[in-house]
């Protein structure tokens, strides 16, 4: 039987990347699909390559308004919602001293008050018995140069879930997140950085992993299913890193 057969979920950035991946995990899986992202005709391929009924919405993740908006369409198509799934996100690559202000905001807002108005606007809809699942990084843990707000972005996801596992703990909500090691993604072409230069970036990464190669969405895809699984009924408030062992060993 199809493990999430009659479940609703909500991805968020589910329209590219380890969204996609993801997103198409759980339709194969008998879930019924929502996903935002930016480009509406990214959403319209997203949802052709999905397959079912699928609600794709365009969102701005850094609008309180706009998340609380797709969060009702949602409940008004499907009901209750099971899974919650932050995935949305991005990074801004800049020198610490490089850093202004507007870019902060930028970094911060789409990597952390996303996900956390993601999951406040959604709470009241979930399940007693539902799951929240974020995407971290291991940025969140280990060191990288010119991520000096994307890195800490995603750390405070790992105290978010501490934080929801015990406080939604009376509903046996679960909170979790996935914290991805090197993972080529559309995201990781998209940092502004020349295509050789790029490659070369991908090609140390590949020398710093224990496994020797980097990983894919479907790896990550993978683990957020499973988290989101009644296989990890047991886990919450916990950091599950699927990185090679890159921020590990």
């Amino acid at each position: 039987m199809a493990r999430f057969a009659g479940k609703s979920v909500i991805i968020t950035g589910g329209n590219s990347g380890i969204g996609l991946a993801t997103a198409k995990m759980f339709a194969a899986e008998g879930a019924q699909v929502a996903i935002t992202g930016r480009s509406q005709e990214k959403l319209s391929t997203a949802k052709a390559e999905i397959g079912g009924d699928v609600l794709g919405k365009s969102v701005d993740m850094t609008s309180v308004e706009a998340i609380g908006s797709f969060v009702e369409d949602v409940a008004a198509k499907y009901g209750k919602i099971d899974i919650v799934v932050a995935a949305a996100g991005g990074a801004v690559v800049r020198p610490f001293e490089m850093m202004d202000e507007a870019l902060f905001d930028e970094d911060l807002d789409r990597n952390f008050k996303g996900a956390y108005f993601t999951a406040q606007k959604a709470l009241p809809h979930v399940r007693d018995g539902g799951s929240f699942v974020f995407l971290g990084s291991a940025a969140g843990s280990k060191g990288f140069a010119a991520m000096t707000v994307y890195g800490p972005s995603k750390a405070a996801l790992r105290g978010l879930v501490r934080s929801l596992a015990t406080e939604l703990s009376p509903k046996g909500i679960r909170a979790n997140v996935v914290s991805p090691g090197p993972i080529p993604t559309p995201g990781m072409d998209r940092l502004g950085l020349p295509p050789e230069q790029i490659e070369g970036v991908k090609q140390e990464f590949v020398r710093q992993v224990p496994l020797a190669r980097m990983g894919t969405v479907e790896d990550i895809a993978n683990a957020i299913t499973f988290l989101a699984s009644d296989q990890a009924a047991y886990i919450t408030g916990t950091e599950l890193a699927v990185d090679g062992g890159h921020a590990q060993v």
